[in-house]
């Protein structure tokens, strides 16, 4: 698991390059750590590599089936411009949300990745009340750039003291 998470932090650092090269190798060594390729998906995607990004998350998903991580998949499929497939995992994501567990962070970071600013912004309220992990990446994730220059997110940092 540290090897998942030093790639995740080479990932908030923007070096996506290193992320790559460290969680490939570490994939190759362990191959059944799903977050590896949860992790390395998130990397090939920041670098433009959707194709290689949507291979490595189906892969994370169907690994470990009872995951928060579809929201990585439907960020890729939004970034990519696949809204089908989007619209696919976002109901998958409802109804677990609905039924047992996804975070509303999750989901507004899945609606980023579209490009659906308010729907984002939306989730991120909710995600606020229902105290969603993911808020504690905001000042660092790089699937929320798309959100920063929206004065909305100013708002959200205050909201969770992490800006002035």
């Amino acid at each position: 698991v540290g090897s998942a998470i030093l790639g995740a932090h080479l990932c908030a650092a923007r070096r996506y390059g290193e992320a790559v090269a460290h969680l490939r190798s570490a994939l190759a060594a362990e191959p059944d750590v799903y977050l590896f390729q949860v992790f390395l998906g998130a990397a090939l995607e920041q670098q433009g590599d959707h194709a290689g990004a949507i291979r490595e998350l189906e892969r994370a998903v169907a690994m470990e089936t009872n995951n928060d991580d579809l929201y990585q998949l439907a960020h890729a499929y939004g970034t990519a411009g696949r809204r089908q497939d989007f619209n696919r995992v976002m109901r998958q994501m409802r109804s677990r949300r609905e039924l047992s567990f996804m975070p509303a962070g999750n989901i507004a970071i899945a609606f980023a990745g579209m490009g659906e600013r308010d729907s984002a912004f939306h989730w991120l309220d909710l995600a606020l009340e229902d105290h969603s992990e993911s808020l504690t990446l905001l000042r660092v994730d790089p699937a929320l750039d798309p959100l920063r220059s929206d004065p909305r997110f100013d708002r959200i940092l205050r909201r969770v003291h992490l800006l002035d």
